[in-house]
């Protein structure tokens, strides 16, 4: 037997729609300032995965030596506690990347003593890519 759910305006209980296999779904537009809870609209409290990461940088030694590594951490601050993907600017081959991490690392060579880095970075997941981070400049200097 197959029920029709077709609602009437005149009488209509809920029980009785349940009763006959009625599957009953009601959409509700997002609240306009937020959920009350100090969430942003359209909001849903603070799981972060829904929402675009915004990220931070930073480097464990801004001004290395002659042949020191230099890691680069890309850190979601708000936003994204979900899976994201990381990615540093520029993108140069001398950059080891592990994108799923936000780690990034490369070895100071004699070539870089004479020159300044510039990075950033940024994140992407399911809700959008990042603005990039805070500049960090990486200045390499010659052993004192």
């Amino acid at each position: 037997m197959r029920v029709r759910c077709l609602v009437s305006v005149l009488v209509v209980s809920w029980t009785a729609l349940g009763l006959l296999g009625c599957r009953i779904t009601i959409p509700l537009p997002p609240l306009p300032n937020g959920g009350g809870d100090g969430s942003p609209p359209g909001g849903g409290g603070d799981d972060g995965g829904d929402r675009v990461p915004v990220v931070s940088l930073q480097a464990s030694n801004t001004t290395p030596q002659l042949n020191e590594q230099v890691v680069l951490q890309c850190s979601i601050v708000s936003g994204g506690n979900g899976s994201a993907r990381f990615a540093f600017q520029p993108t140069s081959g001398r950059l080891i990347v592990n994108a799923n991490t936000g780690r990034a690392t490369f070895i100071v060579t004699e070539t870089d003593l004479s020159i300044s880095f510039q990075f950033t970075c940024t994140a992407e997941n399911d809700a959008g890519l990042s603005d990039p981070s805070s500049e960090v400049v990486i200045t390499p200097s010659a052993a004192p």
